[in-house]
């Protein structure tokens, strides 16, 4: 037996301290406190559950490893991933 049940979560991640994400603590490789905001929404209705989420909720770049080059030119970064959108429908037997 299924019951109608709807719920909604969410998450936040926060590096809330500058860290050199080089071995040699190059400033130009400091990487800066960034937060990132996710949520998710889903509804069930007998075997069956609506879904919609977001992560990155505000789009926040932010670089999260930073490799200095041997000129800025050179240096190289990860940032965070762009805000993204799902949604679904899932049953179950």
């Amino acid at each position: 037996m299924h019951r109608r049940r709807a719920s909604a979560r969410r998450s936040t991640s926060f590096d809330s301290d500058a860290y050199y994400s080089d071995a040699f603590n190059d400033p130009r490789g400091k990487v800066t406190p960034y937060a990132i905001a996710n949520a998710q929404v889903s509804y069930r209705a007998g075997p069956a559950r609506l879904f919609a989420a977001v992560t990155n909720i505000f789009d926040t770049i932010a670089a999260t490893d930073v490799s200095p080059g041997e000129t800025r030119a050179d240096d190289s970064a990860s940032i965070t991933a762009p805000r993204r959108l799902s949604a679904g429908l899932e049953f179950s037997f």
